[in-house]
């Protein structure tokens, strides 16, 4: 397994990313009331014991969380990062443990557009990765580490863009 970039060692356990990922698909539901224009989403019944928490902009950059038995598995696409890295980003998905097979077996979740995969495994208390990330690798996921700070900033931006 690669180390943990400085940003994913910042990342909150498992509980509090449920509660960021929650709030998000909260706010933006409230902001933008037609689902096509919401960039979070949250799924509080995906399967039976299963959860799962998206981010879709529109333009292709994605990630999925999924909950399942206290374990946690975040992957995300950014096509930027993609487009400058792809001689360098090898197998986003190797090593990731078997606990998460149905994660990385569901299509839903386009597992062929992956740039960054990390997990949190129950019992295991921390964040982990297959391969060395850098913090740019991660940026899609910076909303669990500045909260509502970050959602509010990004909120304002997304808000002006669409209003001017």
């Amino acid at each position: 397994m690669g180390e943990a970039s400085v940003f994913i060692k910042r990342l909150p356990d498992i509980g509090e990313c449920e509660r960021i990922f929650k709030a998000a698909a909260m706010m933006d539901a409230i902001l933008m009331p037609e689902w096509e224009y919401r960039y979070y989403s949250y799924n509080a019944q995906w399967d039976k014991g299963e959860q799962m928490a998206s981010m879709r902009d529109g333009e292709g950059d994605h990630y999925f969380a999924w909950f399942d038995s206290g374990s946690l598995i975040i992957k995300g696409y950014d096509k930027a990062y993609a487009s400058l890295h792809k001689n360098r980003l090898g197998d986003v998905l190797k090593g990731v443990p078997a606990v998460f097979n149905a994660f990385l077996h569901e299509p839903a979740f386009m597992m062929d557009q992956t740039t960054f995969c990390i997990w949190n495994e129950a019992g295991k208390n921390g964040w982990a990765s297959s391969q060395q990330l850098t913090d740019e690798a991660c940026v899609l996921i910076e909303i669990l580490a500045g909260g509502a700070v970050y959602y509010h900033a990004w909120a304002q931006r997304i808000m002006r863009s669409n209003w001017i």
